[in-house]
């Protein structure tokens, strides 16, 4: 018994170490990954980040570590579909994925030590598999049912064009109602006649003027 407690000293005490590079490995990835989504690299920092992941999983299933061995397990399944395609990596993404490779980054000392680590594993594992599921298509938008007590339109009534809202103030404004230019300027009025009254008759070209009554 004291010589396998010693040999899983020792193997706890490799991954230590194992665990304190590949936590480095992947941070250097998740920041060159980070600064440049479409860079040349990507697929280069992602497989590294994923063999990063999971060696640790593996190593962290063999000491016992089984905390250690969720997350990375978790933090793996993202990165192989981003790979895939499956699981688009959106900027806001990266602080999960930090967040669950420094939990890695705090629960391995912890147990170095024989101390409990102050994380919340559950909360970090929840957060990565929701980042691993599969982005669900978007349902198509469907048209908005009318009021009760709308009348329907008669078959092959053509559909109302767009309102024109709005004061002229006394400039042309010109609008398109699909595809049609229409001008909607204010109507020219005639100035108002002066004299009371309809106008007479035309006097004839010669004719003496009228007398003055008084």
């Amino acid at each position: 018994m004291t010589g396998d407690a010693g040999l899983q000293g020792q193997l706890v005490g490799i991954f230590g170490a194992e665990a304190s590079e590949r936590v480095q490995a992947m941070n250097h990835h998740l920041l060159a990954l980070e600064a440049d989504l479409s860079g040349d690299e990507l697929d280069e920092q992602l497989a590294g980040l994923f063999r990063e992941a999971h060696s640790l999983k593996g190593a962290a299933g063999a000491v016992g570590m089984a905390e250690v061995e969720a997350i990375a397990h978790r933090l793996e399944s993202v990165f192989q579909g981003v790979r895939s395609g499956a699981v688009r990596l959106l900027p806001a993404a990266f602080d999960v994925l930090y967040a669950g490779v420094d939990a890695i980054g705090t629960l391995v000392p912890a147990a170095l030590d024989g101390r409990r680590a102050e994380v919340d594993v559950d909360a970090t594992v929840v957060a990565l598999e929701r980042l691993a599921a599969p982005a669900a298509p978007h349902p198509a938008s469907a048209a908005p049912h009318p009021a009760p007590g709308t009348p329907h339109p008669a078959p092959g009534t053509p559909e109302p064009g767009p309102r024109l809202l709005g004061p002229l103030n006394g400039r042309v404004a010109q609008r398109r109602v699909r595809g049609i230019r229409l001008s909607t300027a204010p109507r020219q009025l005639c100035p108002a006649r002066r004299g009371r009254g309809r106008p007479g008759p035309r006097r004839p070209s010669g004719s003496p003027l009228p007398s003055s009554t008084r």
